[in-house]
């Protein structure tokens, strides 16, 4: 007998299922069912909402769905009351309504696109609530009151019966998970990084590439309770100090230490023996002890600190780390109002009866999916789904519900046309984005009991749904278009000008350590844009040590400015540098000379810090005078002229 589950899985297995995904697609199902026929049992009119909270607030840990179903809850209420009000506001005027919708749910994009996490979902979900309310009251006969009322009672049901059997049913976040990735990822990185200080060969790309993937799963393992959202806190201070001192090991601008290496070495062992070593500040301590570079014995110590503080930290602390994306955030909510309003003004101007289902295709479409890293390439994947989700509901509506005795009837007839969203979700060639087969087919299909057979409203209803992608694929190609590989150059432009304003500030010193936390954070992203090519991922780690070379280079360059013992003719040259720098962050041959010059002249007045110029240099020149070299910053087809020129790649990157 206990062999026979064993060999069910493994043919499931081999016919493409993955088995932990059929039981939680199994479980979502079953759930929505549930809260359709509660809702219905309740007396709600569109119960079929609370089972599309139900597939939404779902997750496969505890803490996800508490935190997502809080803000799936909040957003809900927010976007109700804006939608109440903009209907009472307008008095039936269809462009009052258009214009306060779109200007509404672009504000949200821009928010939603601008924080991150279950914060950003609640905002976005905020806007296409808002748009639920006003427009679907556009075709239903009951008060705009009564239609808020219902919308926010099923989402509040649907929230409660994910979490309910959500939490009795899924396992807690497991904490020795998120530990055990990052403690593997250390004790690889100890190698690779001695490995650098030995000059030995080594592939910190892969190793960013993993910890770009742990970054990312941070944030689930944090949702449910403050103190796991401080433990996730703590985790990624420590992701971020590992990545730095990674990144500066296996480059080019700290000498060479094998002494260093062996206690990295050491610490390696120990941390693929030992789930949680002991004393790892003490080692790290020791460690920057041991040199005198002072970039090698800064991140020595920024990891110290990381592995030696604990609930200590603030959350100011780890937000100034986080890379806010304004630009994105006002191209975001530039394109959903641009759309909307030319998808409004045809419902308003023509007074098409399914004009109102046209514009909520639209406005989920546009916001729900533009925090995604490529959401056109999703829109094209959702379409297929969402054709096959209005030709079932046609069918259940003229085919299946002619044939109903009562509404619970029709209710009990929509669930096996759902239950097929099962395998669809598990399979892994369909479970990206299939569940949307089950939005839509429940967002189309209101159970009315007799149902009204015509065909043609029916037609027109479910034609205007399903539009919803090629709309928002129209705005997400034509308006600020937006993928990977564009995103990668907005960082690019973001990061330059991070430099332009280093160069050009007045001040001597400046907190190296809080920019070097925020450009590994940026890194991660990059790497994490890049893609699983290899190719791909080593430029995009080539073009970041530039813009980090170029940043501690400036940092030294304002140290100089009041360093006693040097030349007014070397200050002079170092204002030049610095000027050069915040004109173009060191695009230009001319201004990495300027810099050069700078460090020739220093040989007689400051030594040492000629010689760290010079390695700080010689990743932008490949030798050891830059200014003989090609610079690296100008190779064509790189990433490097994204992250310094801004132009788009032509080479591998375009090609990804």
């Amino acid at each position: 007998m206990a062999s026979e589950p064993s060999s069910l899985s493994a043919r499931l297995i081999a016919f493409g299922f993955d088995i932990p995904k059929l039981r939680y697609a199994t479980r979502v199902a079953l759930s929505a069912c549930l809260a359709l026929v509660l809702a219905w049992a309740l007396g709600l009119e569109h119960p079929q909402w609370a089972a599309m909270t139900v597939f939404a607030a779902s997750q496969p840990t505890r803490g996800q769905i508490l935190e997502k179903g809080f803000f799936r809850l909040t957003g809900t209420l927010i976007g109700a009351l804006v939608g109440l009000a903009l209907l009472f506001a307008s008095a039936g005027e269809p462009w009052v309504l258009v214009i306060g919708l779109s200007l509404w749910i672009a504000i949200c994009v821009g928010i939603g696109n601008l924080v991150r996490g279950y914060l950003s979902y609640g905002t976005l979900l905020a806007g296409f609530s808002a748009a639920m309310v006003v427009l679907l009251a556009q075709s239903h006969t009951y008060t705009p009151l009564m239609l808020g009322l219902d919308r926010v009672l099923t989402v509040l049901l649907g929230v409660v019966i994910a979490t309910v059997i959500g939490y009795l049913m899924t396992p807690a976040t497991s904490e020795s998970e998120a530990l055990g990735q990052l403690r593997r990822l250390g004790a690889d990185a100890m190698v690779a990084a001695a490995a650098g200080l030995r000059g030995e060969p080594s592939d910190p790309a892969a190793l960013l590439a993993r910890a770009a993937v742990i970054e990312d799963g941070l944030n689930a393992y944090g949702s449910g309770s403050l103190r796991a959202r401080r433990r996730a806190d703590i985790l990624h201070r420590r992701l971020i100090a590992l990545s730095d001192l990674l990144i500066v090991c296996t480059s080019s601008m700290v000498v060479g230490n094998p002494r260093v290496a062996s206690v990295l070495e050491e610490l390696s062992n120990r941390l693929h023996r030992e789930a949680e070593p002991v004393d790892q500040s003490l080692d790290f301590t020791r460690a920057a002890q041991l040199t005198d570079d002072p970039l090698l014995a800064g991140a020595l110590k920024t990891m110290a600190a990381a592995v030696g503080r604990e609930v200590e930290i603030t959350r100011r602390e780890v937000l100034v780390e986080e890379h806010w994306d304004w630009s994105g955030a006002r191209q975001a909510a530039l394109r959903a109002l641009v759309l909307l309003m030319c998808v409004g003004s045809a419902w308003a101007l023509t007074g098409w009866q399914a004009g109102p289902y046209l514009m909520l295709g639209g406005a989920v479409m546009i916001s729900v999916f533009s925090t995604f890293d490529d959401p056109s390439w999703v829109m094209r994947q959702l379409m297929q789904w969402q054709i096959l989700a209005g030709i079932v509901s046609l069918f259940l509506k003229f085919v299946l519900w002619p044939f109903a005795g009562s509404q619970l009837e029709a209710i009990l007839m929509i669930m096996p046309l759902l239950l097929v969203v099962v395998p669809l979700m598990s399979h892994r060639r369909t479970g990206a984005i299939s569940m949307d087969y089950a939005m839509v087919l429940l967002l189309i299909s209101q159970p009315i009991y007799p149902y009204p057979v015509s065909l043609l409203p029916a037609f027109e209803q479910t034609l205007a749904v399903i539009s919803g992608p090629l709309i928002a694929f129209c705005g997400y190609r034509l308006i600020y278009p937006t993928n990977a590989r564009k995103r990668m150059a907005g960082l690019g432009k973001v990061m330059r000008a991070e430099l332009r304003a280093m160069a050009g500030a007045r001040a001597v010193e400046g907190n190296v350590a809080l920019w070097q936390a925020r450009f590994s954070t940026r890194l991660l992203k990059l790497i994490r844009w890049s893609g699983k090519a290899t190719a791909v991922r080593n430029e995009a780690l080539a073009e970041g040590l530039a813009v980090l070379t170029l940043g501690h280079a400036i940092y030294l360059l304002r140290s100089l400015r009041r360093k006693a013992g040097i030349s007014s003719g070397t200050k002079r040259a170092v204002e030049t540098a610095l000027a050069r720098l915040a004109r173009d962050a060191g695009r230009s041959p001319r201004t990495l000379a300027a810099i050069v010059r700078v460090a020739r002249r220093l040989k007689a007045d400051d030594p040492a810090s000629a010689e760290r110029l010079y390695r700080f240099m010689r990743p932008l020149g490949g030798c050891d005078d830059p200014a003989l070299g090609q610079d690296a910053v100008h190779r064509r087809g790189s990433v490097a002229s994204v992250l310094v020129d801004g132009r788009v790649p032509t080479g591998p990157i375009a090609a990804s």
